[in-house]
Parts: C-alpha cells; structure tokens; sequence
C-alpha cells in the first residue's frame, strides 16, 4: 500500500497488532479449540440444547473476562415443550477520551456461537 494509513490506522499501530496476532496465535489456536470442542449444534437444538446452553455459558465467560459485561437472559418465545437457549447480551465499552467520547460496543447471541460454518446439508 502506498498510503500510511488504512482505515485511520497507521502502520506502525498495524505492525504492532500483527506482531501481537503472531506472536499469540498459539493462545487464540487453544481458544478456538476450546469453542469447538463444544458440541452446539443449533440446527439440531433437541439433540444439542445442554450443549449450545454450555457455548452460552462460555462465551459470557469469556466477555467477562475481556473486560465485558454479558447477561444471560430466558428467551421469551421458549416453552415447556420447546425449550430454546437463552439470549446472551454483552456490552464492551471503549472511549479514547472518556469525559469527552464513549463508545459501546455490542454483543448478542441468540441461540447459537458460531465458530465454524455448518456445512453438512442438514444444517
């Protein structure tokens, strides 16, 4: 690129988080692992509910521990015979200047973390 700036970044803040990225991709690979290994298969919500319901819980952990704040709620259209997973709302809040500039950042999931796409032709 000629320019030394992309989308308001200059590349001295882009080599740096690249060099963070490669220098922790060991990290995210065990992150990412980890979600996988959670068997949530929303397209078969009878079969995986406790399973999506443990993706849920872990991805609120996860907001939590990036700074975030998440909340698990019922979801309203759930009944005794179709239990659905909650819906999952997580907050982050950034600001460059805090008294001057606040950025919220949302999150929310509702039934299903994807991690991969389904790509079996049941999904």
């Amino acid at each position: 690129m000629s320019s030394t700036t992309v989308n308001g970044n200059d590349e001295a803040f882009q080599s740096t988080f690249f060099q963070h990225i490669e220098q922790n991709t060991p990290l995210y690979i065990s992150r990412l692992a980890e979600a996988v290994a959670i068997k949530s298969v929303s397209c078969d919500l009878p079969s995986y509910l406790p399973e999506i319901n443990k993706m849920m819980d872990w991805t609120e952990a996860w907001i939590t521990r990036l700074g975030g704040t998440s909340s698990l709620l019922p979801n309203p259209n759930a009944t005794k015979e179709k239990p659905l997973p909650p819906i999952l709302l997580g907050e982050f809040r950034a600001s460059v200047d805090a008294e001057r500039k606040k950025t919220l950042w949302y999150v929310c999931v509702c039934g299903a973390v994807l991690v991969d796409c389904c790509c079996s032709k049941q999904c």
